[in-house]
């Protein structure tokens, strides 16, 4: 029998809306895990309680309802959500235990950092299908303050490639992986903390889309390199032109796996299982971001090659949405100035 979704419709911003909080509430169920001999403590950090974490934070932010007829320990996780926010309406009354470990609720200090020392993959957060993030830039903030700002599906690395404006500011490479299905939000909040912590970016900087290809063989996402190859090639004028088969985004395909610096990356396969897409410019503008990853998301998910046209004849090949089209058609007027006899802007270059 299948079980019966309940959305949930918050009526005005939980308390629960930060990462910190929904950790306490994670830490409630988990205590409570330990101290009933029912509940398989050692397991509680598994594949199930990654995923009710996940339902948790998206029902609280509003985006997706928690289901009905769930199994003892969702119950109880959504009976703290009743105990503690008022606006948080369910058909499930909150168990006494729940009210009780509500009360004595550990710091969620712990959970968070258990989470953060994941190893940043699909399979480490037991995600069916996911999408990775690369965002190069700088800042005048610490790794340590970057780190504690940003959410439990981010990470954030060195790079030597990147150059800093001042050379008192943090070259910083912030990693991130997201389930598909809840890409939108969770971009939306890193991209909002990542301009909070004043991260920003120049010709140096890059952004990196890691593709999912579990599912495929080595021959299969070859193949697909291969042609995606030719479709961002074709398309190349729709990123500055700082980003144009430069050093570590050039074009071809490495069929070896040798060479990472590739604008369709084939090595990534070997390493991550997934395709990595090179050519766009950094930026922490969440609807460039977002754009540049559902243009992507169609390459893929075509099955031919471009026919010979320019860019724009190219874009048209493709079936986009009017709303699609119409950015594509004036992000490629501002890049390409000399093509429209207009002034060029500074900010594509610096996204």
């Amino acid at each position: 029998m299948k079980t019966k979704r309940k959305d949930i419709k918050l009526n005005a911003t939980p308390q629960a809306s930060t990462a910190e909080a929904l950790a306490q509430v994670y830490n409630a169920a988990y205590n409570y895990g330990l101290a009933n001999p029912h509940f398989n403590a050692a397991s509680a950090f598994n594949i199930r309680t990654i995923r009710v974490y996940d339902q948790i934070e998206q029902a609280t932010l509003g985006y997706i309802g928690i289901p009905t007829g769930c199994s003892h320990f969702e119950k109880l996780v959504r009976g703290i959500l009743g105990a503690k926010h008022p606006n948080y309406r369910d058909n499930i009354k909150a168990p006494v235990q729940a009210r009780r470990y509500c009360r004595d609720m550990s710091p969620p200090k712990p959970f968070l950092e258990r989470m953060k020392r994941l190893t940043l993959t699909p399979a480490a957060f037991h995600y069916e299908k996911a999408i990775g993030l690369e965002l190069e830039g700088f800042t005048t903030h610490t790794f340590d303050e970057i780190e504690k700002a940003i959410p439990y599906y981010a990470r954030v690395v060195s790079d030597g490639s990147i150059r800093t404006n001042e050379p008192e500011e943090t070259a910083a490479e912030i990693k991130a992986v997201f389930p598909r299905g809840t890409l939108e939000p969770r971009l939306y909040q890193l991209t909002k903390t990542l301009r909070t912590l004043g991260m920003r970016c120049n010709k140096s900087c890059g952004l990196h889309v890691h593709f999912d290809m579990r599912n495929r063989t080595a021959e299969e996402v070859l193949k697909l390199a291969k042609r995606a190859d030719k479709w961002v090639k074709a398309l190349q004028e729709l990123v500055p032109m700082s980003r144009r088969d430069q050093h570590y985004c050039k074009f071809g395909i490495s069929a070896s796996g040798n060479d990472r610096y590739k604008a369709v990356n084939f090595a990534a396969f070997h390493k991550y299982k997934t395709l990595e897409i090179r050519l766009h410019s950094a930026t922490f503008d969440y609807a460039k971001i977002l754009s540049w990853i559902r243009l992507c998301e169609l390459i893929l998910a075509i099955r031919y090659n471009p026919k010979e046209a320019d860019c724009l004849g190219t874009l048209g090949q493709l079936p986009l949405m009017d709303y699609e089209a119409s950015y594509w058609k004036a992000r490629h007027r501002s890049i390409n100035p000399s093509q429209y006899n207009t002034t060029a802007s500074t900010t594509e270059e610096n996204e």
